[in-house]
């Protein structure tokens, strides 16, 4: 039977070239990290263990390593990658009869089913050792000269040559120099990899842009084989834990981040941005939209220019229209808000207009207040609903109102000046500053 192997993660690489507090395997890449894409690519060796070196982290970044599975070792001994191995020996004593993979956390573009045939390849030819190859690296290497991204060892090899290597003069020695070592006295298996930017490593901040547009474009091939397009792949940003139903039209310049889904038959037009957002089907997304953190039902229709902010719902069949932003709001199903209008804090029933230029005033320089607005509300343009207020089922408010009372249900509320007309205004004015100008003739002015 097949024994599960240990995975072992490199991740203690100096940020010299980052130049950055963060280390280098925890810098976002697609809405991950380099680190979270070498261990996504590594379970698909099933491993029993994985054992994560890092360098002289912070707190806060070796808790962003929690998770099931995964043990944190921090790399004390001599430096270079076969110091990281070398820290990481006593977890691996626990183990002696499996095999071990080695791969370092800046591999970003390295796939599962390479790891999977580099694993099988080992097995099947039965070397203490075995290396994954980029195409045109040669068969064989000399002394010192092994690359070594990703590896496998038997563990008792392993650890047998581990205290054996000869160290360099600070102290420092490499994975290769471990594989030259065993090479000496038994084979060393090769395995190509499938494509050659698996084995790219990320140095700079540079490379880091290089693999995100490597791994976009391929979030954009899946995307295409599941049945979605996506019309201009060079201006089009996907995250890779993004979700899109079939029959979805994607248009240039649009951003998706975050763990969004996106239902079928959706249009997403130019220059929108969705972040961490649940999209029904049948949803029609204008150009230049904002939409954080929010749910879109069925058949909804947002934008153009529209803002969506954290923990707003719009209903199925419901329509936000130009300039409009809403925040922690709920709009019912089929109630519409078109022009020029603020909703935040706010629940709207069913069937609800809400016309150009309302404002739900929901701050009242210390506490966030709700607005409740039932089904079946008309909501004149122009109108202010001063927080905390609530408009009954089927009430109608007059445009330019400013409501700080509630509105009873079936009501008709009005809440502005009396229009005063005087008559012959325009002409006395007139007369009256032109007499100004004949009086103040003659005058010198400084």
């Amino acid at each position: 039977m097949t024994k599960n192997p240990v995975v072992l993660v490199l991740a203690g690489g100096k940020n010299s070239r980052f130049r950055s507090r963060t280390p280098k395997a925890l810098h976002p890449v697609l809405g991950t990290t380099m680190l979270g894409l070498v261990l996504d690519a590594a379970r698909a060796v099933k491993p029993l263990r994985t054992v994560i070196v890092t360098g002289d982290w912070s707190s806060d970044d070796r808790r962003a390593l929690s998770g099931p599975g995964a043990e944190i070792i921090r790399q004390k001994d001599a430096g270079g990658t076969g110091g990281a191995v070398l820290s990481a020996r006593r977890a691996l004593r626990a183990d002696p009869g499996r095999d071990v993979l080695v791969i370092q956390a800046d591999l970003p573009l390295v796939t599962g089913p390479t790891l999977q045939s580099l694993l099988r390849g080992h097995r099947r030819e039965g070397n203490p050792v075995t290396v994954l190859r980029a195409p045109g690296v040669p068969d064989s290497c000399p002394p010192g000269a092994w690359p070594c991204p990703v590896t496998v060892f038997k563990c008792s090899d392993l650890l047998a040559a581990l205290p054996k290597v000869p160290r360099r003069d600070d102290g420092s020695f490499s994975v290769g120099d471990v594989v030259d070592l065993i090479s000496a006295s038994g084979a060393v298996g090769l395995c190509p990899a499938r494509g050659f930017e698996e084995l790219f490593e990320v140095g700079t901040r540079y490379d880091l842009a290089v693999a995100a547009s490597v791994l976009r474009l391929r979030k954009i091939r899946d995307l295409a084989t599941s049945g979605v397009t996506v019309v201009d792949p060079s201006t089009t940003w996907i995250d890779l834990g993004v979700r899109i139903g079939e029959e979805t039209v994607i248009s240039p310049s649009v951003v998706i981040e975050g763990a969004t889904r996106i239902g079928r038959d959706c249009r997403i037009s130019p220059n929108v941005r969705i972040a961490g957002s649940r999209i029904g089907n049948r949803v029609r997304i204008f150009d230049v939209t904002v939409i954080e953190g929010c749910v879109l039902e069925d058949d909804v229709q947002a934008g153009p220019f529209s803002r969506l902010r954290p923990e707003t719902v719009v209903k199925a069949g419901s329509r936000v229209g130009n300039f409009v932003e809403m925040k922690k709001t709920i709009l019912g199903p089929r109630s519409k808000a078109l022009h020029l209008t603020y909703l935040g804090d706010s629940r709207v029933g069913e069937g609800v207009n809400i016309g150009a230029g309302t404002i739900t005033c929901n701050y009242d320089g210390v506490n966030k207040n709700p607005t409740t607005i039932a089904d079946g509300v008309f909501i004149g343009s122009g109108t202010e609903l001063v927080a905390p207020v609530k408009v009954g089922r089927g009430a109608y408010v007059g445009a330019g109102s400013t409501i700080t009372k509630d509105v009873p249900a079936g009501a008709l509320a009005l809440a502005r000046a009396r229009q005063v007309v005087r008559t012959g205004w325009v002409a006395k004015r007139g007369a009256m500053r032109g007499h100004g100008r004949r009086k103040a003739k003659g005058r010198c002015s400084s």
